[in-house]
């Protein structure tokens, strides 16, 4: 490794240089494209920079380099160069310039990474080298993956009114990278743009805003990254209706035929009907009143009047009238004549002429 370090502190840029084509092979190669007079004072640029990564279970990850006009390229990590042999470097020519490109591959592993695990982060750099000088590429920073077991924070069960606000809490496991959340109810993926009544937080909370009879049902958190899915413990929500009376219905007849009686009225609890727990109708289903019947008067004759003069048809009338008392609020009316006639003696007839 150090005669390494002084190879790239020598002068890099002869003609000939040590040139690695695969892993652990080396041999001495001559430029056989040198740099065009109009390019040979240009610096270095990446077509492709290394970028951040994640180490997945055991699996080695690889960073790719390439950069032209470029007579040399390596990596290094955590400001240490790889070793040669840890390369695998690709020579081309873009056919258009005429200019050398080179690209570089390296192979991390997770127990490279391991080795300095909570000391800081592992990153690595690629560095190009033309005739001109050096260009560092950004850094790639490489992280193992994981996602821990148990949610910081889950959601939990709630017995929730018509119409109230519902706020289910959910803080998923440390992750890297972040895990992201999506939420369930009875096993199907809520979409907000699908239901807007639904609305999932930065922060990953659930937020029903008007919960509907419909709501009712058991809520997971999903939490999810490249490494593993977990779910939380599911919270049942249960959307209760508290009951409401309807309108009185109009009062009964009273129970009385004539005099004191009692009349009523009732409401049911059923606008709406208590549902899912809801509480039950406060007050009475049924009023009472008293109330008094009007009696029925059963019509009585007055006097008879006094008999009229005998008339020509030897015939005298009287008359009584319903009046005392008259009928009413359903009373009999007065059986018998209100007209009587009587015939007259010769007496009393009229002579005629």
């Amino acid at each position: 490794m150090a005669a390494f370090k002084k190879f790239l502190e020598a002068d890099l840029f002869s003609s000939s240089f040590a040139v690695n084509t695969e892993r652990g092979g080396e041999h001495a190669a001559t430029v056989t494209h040198p740099l065009p007079a109009a390019f040979s004072d240009l610096l270095p640029h990446f077509l492709v920079e290394p970028d951040d990564v994640y180490i997945v279970k055991n699996k080695p990850v690889t960073l790719t380099c390439r950069s032209t006009p470029a007579t040399q390229i390596y990596f290094k990590c955590n400001g240490e160069w790889v070793h040669q042999d840890d390369h695998l470097i690709e020579r081309t020519v873009d056919p258009a310039t005429g200019l050398p490109v080179m690209q570089v591959k390296i192979d991390i592993s997770r127990q490279q990474v391991e080795k300095i695990f909570g000391l800081e982060d592992y990153w690595c750099q690629c560095v190009a080298w033309s005739t001109t000088g050096t260009q560092k590429s950004q850094k790639a920073y490489v992280r193992i993956a994981y996602l821990r077991k148990n949610f910081e924070e889950e959601p939990l069960g709630k017995e929730v009114a018509l119409d109230q606000e519902v706020l289910l809490r959910c803080h998923p496991p440390e992750g890297v990278p972040t895990a992201e959340v999506e939420w369930q109810k009875n096993e199907e993926l809520i979409d907000p743009k699908a239901d807007p009544n639904f609305f999932i937080t930065v922060d990953h909370n659930l937020i029903i805003k008007q919960a509907r009879l419909a709501d009712t049902g058991n809520y997971t958190c999903v939490a999810k990254n490249i490494v593993a899915r977990r779910k939380s413990s599911s919270a049942a929500v249960i959307v209760y209706v508290n009951g409401g009376w309807s309108t009185w219905a109009t009062w009964s007849a009273c129970s009385a035929i004539c005099g004191r009686g009692w009349q009523k009225r009732s409401r049911s609890c059923t606008n709406p009907a208590p549902l899912n727990g809801g509480t039950a109708c406060e007050g009475q289903s049924v009023q009472t009143s008293a109330c008094t019947a009007t009696c029925p008067v059963d019509g009585g004759w007055s006097e008879w009047s006094k008999w009229s003069a005998c008339g020509t048809d030897c015939t005298m009338w009287r008359s009584r009238e319903c009046t005392q008392p008259a009928p009413g609020t359903g009373g009999k009316a007065c059986q018998g004549l209100d007209l009587q006639s009587l015939n007259c003696t010769s007496e009393q007839c009229p002579q005629s002429e």
